[in-house]
């Protein structure tokens, strides 16, 4: 009797402890790595009912489950003031495969306020006008002067003070938008008050005109943006884990000013400061329309003003149209399925998707509008671009104007090289590559270190990088250009080839 029910204690022993699996693991800070607590961790099978399972975390950030059916599960996390960052490593979780427990960490990002206040030169409060972050939002300023920006995430910003605008005497010398003199760094760790801004002056003039549609008659609520044109340094298009780079050249810098035209298409800007600007107007139907890429309309006009107003400009709006081309693999691999992104080089806002490789050896078409654009092919794990064809001129890295009828031609070759190795103390950092000097075009990786500290990059393009590891990296290329320069700065210079390179790396904080 005895060797009976051995077996069947046993059997059902086995059962028992098959049918259940543990998780546990720790949400912490992405920046700092410190546990946050009492944060809502749950667990689920997507697939099946029943299957959810929830924890908070401890004073440290710890959390744990048990008795969890085995499956697969997914996992979302959550707590007021913060937003969601990486899982580590990623989901889906086979739970109760072993009989140790999931571990996992989950990267959360607090959200953080910035407040000031602007001045004008002689000390007074700014009683009207808005404070912006350069391409992102912005915020009013108050009768005292001051703003604030609430839910902001770790990174470096520029900020701007716009005063109002209203129209003032030919040549008048007023208070003009503002730039901070450097970029505002956020940390992620605390608050960040105390800003000033003290206004400059200039003399300014008006800057007025029509829009018209394609057939040349009056157009109305366009909006119009008013840029300054600059000289850039290199710039970052990032795709996925993979980062485009263009080299420094001429550009548009952040919208100073934006009206809309009136009823007769007319529009004017009323204090405008002496030199170049590019002028951007667009128009679009219901975004939620079939046919609202059919819809978008744009256009641009370069403007010099000097000592007097500049009037009766006519900005022309054009429409969409279809462009597609055709790609030379040379002895990349056949599957590449690369994109072509188009990026205004001219102000404009504009709708466009990438045109991506067909099976066929072609380019997918893509709707956009005539315009000056660059033309950005993508790189991919084993295969880089080597030129950009336009019309059957190499136009690779420099803006070029688009207009129905345009044929491209984007040639490609393998990239056999790769990068790998480990980092110290790795936590979730991002290891980021990006080229050394950037002429014409170039290109850069981001991947995430392994639990245990490993990363690897296959099919990296040849060149020569620098490496570096960043807790709380986010791609700051809109926000602040010489970015570029402080991962340069960090970095380790590594020269990728045709084969494997091995580099050690230690995590930094990002931005430092």
């Amino acid at each position: 009797m005895i060797r009976v029910i051995a077996p069947v204690l046993l059997l059902t022993s086995l059962v028992f402890a098959q049918s259940t699996g543990s998780v546990e693991g720790t949400v912490v800070d992405r920046v700092t790595n410190a546990g946050i607590p009492d944060a809502n961790v749950t667990f689920y099978i997507r697939t099946q009912q029943g299957a959810i399972y929830d924890a908070t975390t401890d004073a440290s950030g710890e959390f744990r489950i048990f008795g969890m059916k085995p499956g697969s599960y997914e996992v979302r996390f959550e707590k007021d003031g913060y937003r969601l960052g990486n899982k580590i490593p990623p989901q889906p979780y086979i739970v109760g495969e072993t009989g140790s427990p999931v571990r996992i960490r989950l990267e959360m990002t607090r959200l953080v306020s910035l407040s000031g206040h602007v001045v004008d030169p002689d000390g007074n409060p700014m009683s009207q006008g808005e404070v912006k972050i350069v391409n992102r939002n912005s915020v009013p300023v108050v009768a005292d002067g001051t703003f604030t920006f609430k839910e902001l995430e770790p990174g470096s910003y520029t900020i701007a003070a716009i005063p109002r605008a209203t129209r003032v005497p030919e040549g008048a010398r007023v208070p003009v938008v503002t730039y901070s003199p450097e970029p505002i760094v956020i940390r992620g760790d605390m608050d960040v008050s105390g800003v000033e801004i003290r206004l400059q002056t200039a003399e300014v003039y008006r800057v007025s005109g029509v829009v018209l549609d394609e057939t040349g008659n009056p157009k109305s609520k366009v909006a119009i943006q008013l840029l300054p044109k600059i000289q850039s340094g290199p710039r970052a298009v990032q795709q996925g884990s993979f980062m485009t780079f263009v080299g420094p050249g001429p550009n548009v810098g952040p919208e100073e000013a934006r009206v809309t035209s009136a009823a007769d298409g007319s529009f004017e800007f009323p204090q405008v400061r002496s030199g170049e600007w590019q002028l951007a107007g667009v128009s679009s139907g219901p975004i939620d329309s079939v046919d609202a890429i059919k819809n978008f309309h744009s256009g641009a006009l370069s403007v010099v003003v000097g000592n007097q107003s500049v009037e009766n400009l006519q900005l022309r709006q054009a429409p969409s149209f279809q462009i597609s081309g055709t790609i030379d693999r040379g002895d990349a691999p056949r599957g590449l399925r690369a994109g072509v992104a188009l990026a205004a080089a001219d102000g404009r806002t504009m709708a466009s998707l990438p045109l991506v490789t067909q099976p066929d050896g072609t380019l997918g078409s893509a709707t956009t509008t005539p315009g000056r654009y660059l033309i950005l092919p993508q790189a991919g794990p084993g295969y880089y671009p080597v030129s950009v064809q336009l019309n059957g001129q190499e136009v690779l890295g420099k803006p070029v104007d688009l207009f129905p009828g345009s044929a491209i031609r984007v040639s490609y070759k393998a990239a056999n090289g790769s990068l790998h190795g480990t980092v110290d103390n790795c936590n979730g950092a991002a290891v980021v590559l990006v080229p050394t000097d950037v002429q014409t075009l170039a290109f850069g990786r981001v991947v995430t270190c392994n639990s245990d500290g490993a990363f690897e990059m296959i099919g990296v393009a040849p060149g020569d990088y620098y490496a570096a590891a960043l807790l709380g990296f986010q791609f700051e290329a809109e926000r602040d250009p010489k970015w570029l320069a402080g991962i340069a700065s960090i970095g380790t210079r590594v020269s990728v080839g045709q084969s494997s390179v091995s580099v050690q790396l230690k995590a930094n904080r990002w931005p430092e």
